[in-house]
């Protein structure tokens, strides 16, 4: 029988391993998007408890150091990874629409454009925009089956560069 936490991490990943053991067989992660914002980005930001120590912290550097499929131990088709990733970046609008890994061995590409996310009062809170992962360098590059949504928060402020965490949903899928 597979015990790892489907969908997220395996228990070998989970730095507190009394979090493993107190999951129900079958336990699956699968927050919305405003849960995801509210319990979990937020309260990272923020620097308070998260409601669980589930989701793997990784350092920017580390994350874009390695293709997907060495980021995660069984990368199988249709499961998801999140992270909490902290990085410095500008935010007037302007994406890297193009983010490199391990030197030119792979990037992510972004998607279209960074939606809004809507609170219950009409408010943008956070901000998405979704990824697809290339092999290769950028001329002979082959599109994987990876695909990866980053979520970040909206700040009102005029600050030229925010020091800020992302929460990244990294899937796997049939390709």
């Amino acid at each position: 029988m597979d015990t790892t936490i489907q969908g997220i991490i395996t228990p070998n990943q989970v730095k507190d391993k009394s979090i493993v053991t107190q999951l129900p067989i079958g336990y699956r992660f699968s927050p919305t998007q405003e849960e995801l914002m509210t319990h979990y980005l937020i309260n990272k930001v923020l620097n308070t408890p998260l409601p669980s120590q589930i989701m793997m912290e990784i350092d920017a550097i580390e994350f874009y150091s390695k293709p997907p499929n060495n980021l995660v131990s069984n990368p199988t088709n249709g499961r998801d990874w999140c992270f909490l990733i902290q990085y410095d970046e500008y935010f007037y609008g302007e994406r890297k629409q193009i983010r490199e890994v391990g030197n030119g061995i792979g990037f992510w590409r972004s998607i279209g454009i960074e939606d809004p996310i809507y609170n219950s009062n009409g408010d943008i809170y956070a901000f998405k925009i979704n990824f697809s992962y290339f092999s290769g360098s950028i001329p002979k590059a082959r599109k994987t089956h990876w695909r990866m949504e980053q979520f970040r928060i909206h700040f009102n402020c005029d600050t030229k560069t925010l020091k800020v965490i992302t929460f990244f949903l990294m899937t796997s899928y049939p390709g």
